[in-house]
């Protein structure tokens, strides 16, 4: 206040005029100004990864600190974002080099009744193997969590992505339905760390391979999901100075081949350098100088350059743009044809 009248609380001291009393009043905030207390996220996490797996509420607190006074909690902190499954994995470790139980026995004995009991009262699946698909495409892609175990990267294990943190520059592997993953397609090079996408569907997309997958379900049971996943890799292209394909290679185009084609002929003959993407397909590169000999190799039906120096008296045609798989019978019935 300002000679006893209130004036704006965002006024500046130097604002005011210096003969003018001020008056200050301090109010408490309704409600508290209390900070959350320490770790609450990851008490928050532990409590209900423990009461999903059978801990009674009145154990639960005493559980819960058992477990924060004896695991480092930015050990807890890096697996927080974790699906259930996996953060109940990470959980178990912990709690195993710190030597504490997190379930005791009669604990794990009644949660284990209780899902027994529980399965029961749904009753046996009933209906075609159709049905059985229909109720597998109605499972929420938020109550699976995938076995990461079963995947590897470049030698290493694969850590879990949030679906709405896949993009640029990323790494992991994200869980997402048919029409979710479609926005990323067709796929792309977006980061240069090991990136993919897994679709849990009944119907996969097409050109990519469908496999059953490892997982749990929300009541934290193993079961196999249909899944499906991108071409994986990193390919590079060397460049000139000009910023274009370095002329010093060539690739040869394999337009029916998979990938896993295109890395079993990349190590048929050592003057094959690597596979590339090239046009949705794949290729092989080379040295320019080795085109033809691994163009004989890998395809063999396919036109060459005549080898050795042609006669002095030899006339020589050009021709352009044919495909890359024009092979000889087709050129010398064209040619004739042509007279």
């Amino acid at each position: 206040m300002e000679d006893g009248k209130h004036i704006d609380p965002r006024t500046r001291v130097e604002c005011t005029q210096p003969e003018k009393v001020l008056d200050f009043r301090a109010c408490p905030v309704k409600g508290g100004a209390k900070r959350p207390p320490k770790n609450d996220d990851i008490r928050k996490v532990v409590t209900k990864a423990l009461a999903d797996r059978g801990v009674p509420q009145p154990a639960l607190p005493a559980r819960v600190a058992c477990v924060l006074s004896n695991v480092d909690p930015a050990h807890l902190r890096t697996h927080l974002h974790e699906p259930s499954h996996n953060f109940w994995s990470s959980l178990k470790k912990l709690a195993s080099d710190a030597k504490i139980r997190l379930i005791t026995p009669t604990e794990l004995k009644e949660w284990q009744q209780t899902l027994r009991k529980r399965k029961q009262s749904e009753g046996p699946s009933q209906g075609s193997s159709s049905s059985h698909a229909n109720s597998i495409r109605a499972i929420d892609v938020a109550t699976i969590t995938i076995d990461l175990q079963s995947f590897k990267a470049e030698g290493s294990k694969v850590s879990y992505l949030a679906p709405e943190r896949f993009g640029p520059d990323q790494e992991g592997l994200a869980i997402m339905t048919k029409a979710a993953a479609e926005a990323f397609l067709p796929a792309s090079r977006i980061s240069a760390g090991p990136l993919a996408i897994a679709i849990v569907d009944t119907k996969p997309i097409a050109g990519l391979q469908q496999f059953m997958a490892p997982a749990f379900n929300h009541e934290d049971q193993p079961v196999l999901v249909p899944t499906c996943l991108g071409n994986a890799g990193i390919f590079l292209t060397p460049k000139g100075d000009d910023k274009k394909p370095h002329q010093a290679f060539a690739i040869i185009p394999l337009p029916t081949a998979s990938l896993d084609d295109a890395v079993a002929k990349a190590t048929s003959d050592p003057n094959i350098l690597g596979v590339v993407e090239h046009s949705q397909h794949f290729a092989l590169r080379c040295r320019r100088e080795n085109l033809q000999k691994v163009r004989k190799i890998l395809t063999p039906e396919s036109l060459f350059v005549p080898e050795g120096e042609m006669p002095p008296d030899s006339e020589a045609f050009h021709l352009k743009h044919l495909t890359d798989h024009t092979t000889p019978e087709a050129l010398t019935a064209a040619l004739a044809q042509l007279g």
